[in-house]
């Protein structure tokens, strides 16, 4: 995957969107994306979760920062986690 000149190879990766950003269905890695003045401006592999039970459930900026928020859920266990990104 690569910025700049444009994400590459995303399909065929095992990447899907997530609002702001991608998520890696097989290996768990979150690639969070960032843009300054409407204009994508960078990004990298934020987490990757090695427990393929936890998903992206939902994402927005919840403590008003700015910067996107993850929610987490368990598929397994039922627990919910926030992420809140810096």
């Amino acid at each position: 995957m690569t910025i700049g000149g444009g994400i590459d190879n995303i399909a065929s990766a095992g990447w899907a969107t997530i609002g702001g950003g991608w998520a890696n269905t097989a290996s768990g890695s979150i690639y969070g994306m960032t843009t300054k003045d409407g204009s994508l401006s960078g990004g990298g592999i934020t987490h990757t979760e090695p427990d393929r039970n936890w998903n992206i459930a939902g994402q927005g900026d919840f403590n008003s920062d700015g910067i996107q928020d993850y929610i987490w859920y368990n598929s397994s266990t039922g627990q919910v986690y926030l992420a809140l990104m810096k």
